[in-house]
């Protein structure tokens, strides 16, 4: 997450991104496109072939497994609210919301937007169930 943080820094500063974007990619298989704004506490455990598109919004705490994948359509990126937890392999794909709290599975394929904590698969993703907010605490922890 040092390297993340690094590369933001830089790019928000208008100063060259070249190294730390090598690091990220090569050594993470992380690829960052400009713009790209996460807030804290962000778990990557498994981040190899995750990849942020330009303008891409990640709220607090939100967790990425491997092989995610945020992509522009249409010039819009997606926003993922705070405490959202991401499956491997999930798809974002153009100017869509996942509401706080929201569990994404394993392989879906997000074009709409979704309410908070909710419970979200599938190819197109569908809603499977809205969680109560017991069932939404404990987390993943942080950096």
């Amino acid at each position: 997450v040092l390297w993340i943080r690094l590369y933001l820094w830089f790019e928000r500063r208008g100063l060259p991104t070249f190294l730390s974007h090598r690091v990220l990619l090569h050594l993470h298989g992380l690829e960052f496109a400009r713009k790209v704004r996460i807030g804290p506490g962000l778990y990557l455990p498994h981040p190899r072939g995750v990849l942020f598109a330009e303008s891409t919004h990640l709220g607090s705490r939100v967790a990425v497994y491997g092989n995610v994948r945020f992509l522009r359509k249409n010039g819009e990126a997606p926003t993922i609210g705070d405490g959202v937890s991401i499956g491997d392999g999930a798809q974002f794909v153009g100017a869509t919301h996942i509401g706080a709290g929201t569990k994404v599975g394993a392989g879906a394929v997000v074009t709409r937007s979704f309410p908070e904590r909710s419970v979200i698969a599938g190819n197109p993703a569908k809603l499977i169930r809205t969680l109560v907010a017991a069932e939404n605490e404990g987390g993943h922890g942080s950096d």
